[in-house]
């Protein structure tokens, strides 16, 4: 598959990548947010474990 006209005026368009930019930008945010929530989950699972062992 080959990049048409049709495609090229898309990718030119500097309004299109600004927005994927900045949807890509978000994106990565929200996946730092989850892992940063997952960690402080995982830290906690495994203080409560510690706790019932003692």
């Amino acid at each position: 598959m080959g990049i048409t006209d049709r495609n090229k005026l898309i990718i030119n368009d500097l309004d299109y990548l600004k927005g994927y930019k900045k949807g890509a930008r978000q994106k990565s945010i929200s996946k730092a947010i989850d892992g940063v929530l997952y960690g402080i989950l995982a830290v906690l699972s495994m203080g409560l474990v510690f706790l019932f062992l003692l």
